[in-house]
């Protein structure tokens, strides 16, 4: 594993919080992707589960977030 690990959606190294505790740094937050693809991903899945017309994800990325309003 590389690291920082790098996000499996779209390749972006991964950030976390640490914080000194006098004999090095400890991890404080999980892994997270600075470009935010696991929650556009969640969103995406809510969005299609009340979606009167599916689209690919590529495609609402583009329309925006909600193409139900």
């Amino acid at each position: 594993m590389s690291y920082p690990p790098k996000c499996k959606s779209c390749g972006a190294k991964m950030e976390a919080e640490f914080v000194d505790i006098g004999i090095g740094m400890d991890q404080v937050t999980d892994w997270e992707c600075p470009n935010n693809c696991g929650y556009l991903e969640w969103q995406y899945e809510q969005d299609m589960k009340i979606a009167k017309v599916k689209v690919s994800f590529d495609e609402w990325l583009k329309k925006g977030v909600s193409l139900n309003e």
